[in-house]
């Protein structure tokens, strides 16, 4: 006769009873309703990533006291700034020789031409250097969302002014340094991120040794970031 412990025989009159159906419902519904909230969450934070560095500054002032001396100093310099204008530098040179009342003309006609780009605000005339073998023209383009595509009109502008081989033209400045930056640093953020995910999933698949524990971690791990950022988002939008 197999062995029975006193745990598993009922007492007398008592009956083992099956929970109530509302409470095996509760059980099912409680969890599913906090991962559909927990994911509505994560996607609604996913979509802040890109809108949260409107509603944060990194102005230099921001760091320091309003009394600070720095920060007064900053407060001043901005009312000598021409607004929010952003300038794009051509500089063209000649191979040789020096410059002529056509090549003056020719560069004036250019900095019309320019002024009716739209998102440049303004451009200053031609200033020749000194030895009479380049000038120099400054372009003031308005910081905003298309100021990238101002930039590329003009700079096929300046190419098909001074395409004859006698002429090396450039456009630089603080605009163009920020296109070539923000084109040559494009995708990298993406990059990192994709190879830090994997590099963490391989770890964690050699720690758990389990091909569906590593999911759940990560996803746990980018809910938190976007519950995070939601949350950094509404904080400085409140302010």
């Amino acid at each position: 006769m197999p062995y029975t412990s006193p745990a598993d025989v009922d007492p007398p009159g008592n009956q083992r009873t099956a929970p109530a159906p509302r409470f095996r419902r509760a059980r099912v519904l409680v969890p599913a309703l906090l991962v559909a909230f927990w994911l509505a969450w994560t996607a609604w934070g996913g979509q802040t990533f890109a809108n949260l560095s409107n509603v944060v500054s990194n102005d230099q002032a921001t760091f320091l006291p309003a009394e600070a001396e720095s920060t007064q100093a900053l407060e001043l310099q901005e009312e000598f700034s021409n607004g929010d204008a952003v300038p794009a530098v051509i500089i063209a040179s000649l191979e040789d020789g020096e410059l002529s009342e056509e090549d003056l003309t020719a560069a004036q006609d250019l900095a019309e031409d320019a002024g009716e780009i739209p998102g440049v605000s303004d451009v200053l005339p031609p200033q020749p250097s000194e030895d009479g073998e380049a000038l120099q023209m400054t372009a003031l383009l308005e910081n905003e969302e298309d100021d990238d595509a101002a930039l590329e009109e003009l700079r096929e502008l300046v190419s098909a002014t001074f395409d004859d081989g006698t002429w090396q033209a450039h456009v630089a400045g603080p605009a163009a340094y920020s296109a070539d930056l923000a084109e040559a640093f494009s995708g990298v953020d993406g990059l990192l991120l994709l190879v830090a995910v994997l590099v963490v999933l391989i770890i964690l698949v050699a720690v758990y040794r389990s091909a569906l524990l590593p999911f759940l971690v990560l996803l746990s791990s980018m809910g938190a970031l976007c519950a995070a950022i939601t949350v950094t988002y509404l904080m400085a939008q409140a302010e």
